[in-house]
């Protein structure tokens, strides 16, 4: 996955940007009679360092984090998900086995892969590795990536499998111009949180873009990756005698999930909807 690509988006800048900067500029200077120049272009050359190495960290090395944003390569969370259940066997290679063999069978997304992510933090003795499964849905478009990520764990007798459904934009011109026009003026906000790793650049930079098309496309991928996740897990544990019943009801939040402007939105009325289901079958208060 390239960050860089746009597909069939131009991703061109835009010259009213680079006027607007340069009148708030022009207006700054002459105010404070090109006292603010020196510092202005010192801070200009920061910002376009710090977002210069973030990028080429991302896109070199999709593997290494420091402390949060493990998945910053692959994008934002489009809905995720955790079932844990007890189980006296594993049951990790039948469930990988089934999500995989039905979504090559139901969608085009390809097989699954091994991917270590490590967080590489200088505050621990050593860095520490975790095991995720991946599989990719390719792009839109519209310069969106889409993927899949999976991670399995036991804990004694408890078994757990979560999955994320991530989008990934392309980096924006615009936005990296933006991010180092007005950096002046942003820096005091952002500067101490990126060196204590609790604020991420990269994803400030790149863009899913808004469009209906776009959001229709995205919509189906991450829709058809949830449904296919979530029916080869109900069926692998219902063939091996283990109770089902909260994660069908788990199932009914894809119902809420909405995309526009390449934004998620995941309503509330689970809540309500289950309340109804459980009323209907005797189990509710009364």
């Amino acid at each position: 996955m390239d960050i860089f690509d746009s597909a069939d988006v131009s991703n061109r800048l835009r010259i009213r940007f680079i006027i607007i900067a340069l009148f708030i500029y022009i207006i700054l200077f002459i105010y404070t009679i090109g006292i603010a120049i020196i510092p202005t272009i010192f801070i200009w050359i920061l910002a376009y360092f710090i977002s210069e190495k973030e990028l080429n960290s991302v896109a070199q090395n999709s593997t290494d984090f420091k402390k949060a944003y493990p998945f910053r390569y692959f994008g934002v969370s489009y809905g995720n998900f955790t079932h844990v259940f007890q189980c006296n066997i594993s049951l990790e290679n039948a469930i990988m086995k089934r999500v995989e063999d039905d979504l090559s069978s139901k969608t085009p997304i390809s097989r699954f892969h091994k991917i270590i992510i490590t967080d590489v933090d200088r505050d621990l003795r050593q860095n520490e590795s975790r095991t995720f499964k991946i599989a990719s849905a390719g792009g839109t478009q519209r310069g969106t990536k889409v993927t899949l990520l999976l991670r399995y764990a036991e804990f004694g007798h408890m078994q757990s499998i979560q999955w994320w459904a991530l989008a990934g934009g392309f980096v924006d011109r615009n936005k990296r111009f933006n991010f180092i026009a007005y950096a002046p003026f942003t820096i005091w906000f952002w500067l101490l949180q990126f060196i204590r790793k609790d604020y991420d650049i990269v994803s400030k930079l790149r863009t899913i873009y808004s469009s209906t098309y776009n959001d229709f496309d995205i919509e189906t991928q991450i829709r058809s990756m949830h449904e296919v996740v979530f029916d080869s897990l109900i069926n692998e544990l219902d063939m091996n005698s283990i109770d089902t019943s909260m994660l069908r009801a788990q199932k009914l939040q894809l119902m809420n999930i909405t995309i526009s402007g390449g934004h998620v939105n995941m309503g509330n009325v689970v809540q309500g909807a289950m309340t109804n289901i459980t009323n209907s079958v005797g189990g509710g208060k009364k």
